[in-house]
């Protein structure tokens, strides 16, 4: 995480407008504390190389995912590995892929 980017005018205006912030590179669990202290329920999303450090310290991460997540996880990568070998068959895909979009899959 770059502090300087994070100062408090940047903050006041993030929280004032109401725009959700994402951050890349948090790869440190004070960094990513930091980053919830910081703007609250403004943080949507955060990406690091180490996931462990967005849990609970000490749980595992594979227990933070449920079944339904993991169910949706292997039903699109199902899909996706279908669809891809699909379009290397050249197969027309437009209308999967606009059924998919449709449904909210993609």
């Amino acid at each position: 995480m770059y502090d300087p980017v994070h100062n408090d005018p940047f903050v006041k205006f993030v929280k004032e407008k109401k725009i959700d912030v994402w951050l890349w590179t948090v790869n440190k669990r004070q960094e990513f504390q930091k980053a919830v202290d910081t703007y609250g329920d403004r943080l949507v999303g955060v990406c690091g190389d180490d996931p462990s450090i967005f849990t609970k310290e000490g749980e595992a991460i594979v227990e933070t995912l449920g079944f339904g997540y993991k169910l949706n996880l292997s039903i699109k990568s199902f899909f996706y590995s279908w669809m891809v070998y699909g379009l290397d068959k050249g197969w027309n895909m437009t209308y999967v892929f606009m059924a998919l979009k449709k449904v909210g899959f993609i």
